[in-house]
């Protein structure tokens, strides 16, 4: 399913309950909210021994939640889901030849926490999160790898009622190596291992979501 499509369903789910929904309420803060999104994921890229590895941009898809750690504080925690499917890609060295290594499957498990502006209908926020990359030939390959990864997200979510509105979230995904690890994504199909030394890999999500909060 193509990105366009996925984000005109969310627009129009959001349509639809603003449509179905009460008043918006500007003077309130409401405990927790979720937000089914859809978005772009830009760069991964890296250098191993074998050659400078790309993770082709695609679409991703995921949620978003927050909850209060006290009453009415702006300060909330937060989770983090976040799946992209895309391609590895690998230039040569020295020959600097690209070529495909396999179709791959990216999913971040993270918590952490935001700070949210304002009781407005638009209330910018900014947050860290920390936790995992998973990430995973999706070809039916065995074996993939766990990397520790932290996001730094910045945004604002939109009330159209007093309990649906739209979140629009851009957010630096740090997934990084401590030390020196062997990728092997594609065993026994003749793809390289990947010698990844210690090193931080940054990709950048464009996200936006209907938000439902209570």
């Amino acid at each position: 399913m193509k990105i366009t499509v996925i984000t005109r369903l969310v627009l129009g789910t959001a349509i639809f309950l603003t449509a179905a929904g009460g008043a918006p309420a500007s003077s309130e803060r409401l405990g927790y909210d979720v937000s089914p999104f859809v978005g772009w994921s830009m760069g991964g890229r890296f250098t191993s021994f074998e050659g400078a590895v790309n993770v082709v941009d695609s679409e991703c898809f995921g949620l978003l939640g927050d909850f209060p750690l006290g009453p009415s504080h702006p300060l909330k925690g937060e989770v983090l889901w976040s799946h992209q499917r895309s391609t590895l890609t690998l230039k040569d060295f020295p020959f600097h030849g690209t070529r495909r290594i396999c179709d791959v499957a990216l999913d971040y498990y993270n918590v952490g926490a935001a700070y949210e502006h304002g009781t407005h209908l638009v209330r910018p926020y900014y947050g860290l999160t920390l936790g995992a990359l998973y990430a995973a030939a999706s070809n039916g390959a065995t074996g993939g790898e766990l990397f520790f990864d932290a996001t730094l997200g910045a945004g604002a979510k939109a009330y159209l009622t007093r309990n649906v509105g739209l979140r629009l979230d851009a957010r630096a995904m740090l997934p990084m190596t401590l030390s020196e690890v062997n990728v092997v994504f594609h065993p026994g199909a003749g793809t390289p291992n990947l010698n990844v030394s210690a090193s931080v890999i940054p990709q950048l999500n464009v996200n936006l979501g209907v938000m439902v909060a209570w």
